[in-house]
């Protein structure tokens, strides 16, 4: 293993920085062809040390988009519902 632990591949002899599992974008096309090829697994890469096992994945809440969606959208409906609100206070007694 390197030196850099933390931040260099963990394949033998390279030290490019990581990119998933542990070791850098060139080793993991690699080993994604492998496995591709029926040739290895995962858990097989994982098993000899090759690679990290997966991360488990985070829950997926709603995307960018669909958040920027719904604050775009909900921005539209205050501007719209601004001037009615101010008309309604004008009309109240005392003001």
């Amino acid at each position: 293993m390197n030196d850099e632990a933390s931040t260099a591949c963990h394949f033998p002899g390279c030290c490019r920085p990581i990119h998933a599992r542990k070791v850098c974008i060139n080793h993991y096309i690699e080993a994604t062809r492998l496995i591709a090829a029926g040739k290895t697994t995962w858990a097989e890469l994982v098993a000899f040390g090759i690679v990290a096992a997966a991360r488990p994945q985070r829950k997926q809440g709603k995307s960018i988009k669909a958040r920027l969606k719904e604050s775009r959208a909900a921005a539209a409906a205050v501007s719209f519902v601004q001037p009615i609100l101010a008309s309604c206070v004008d009309m109240l007694p005392g003001h």
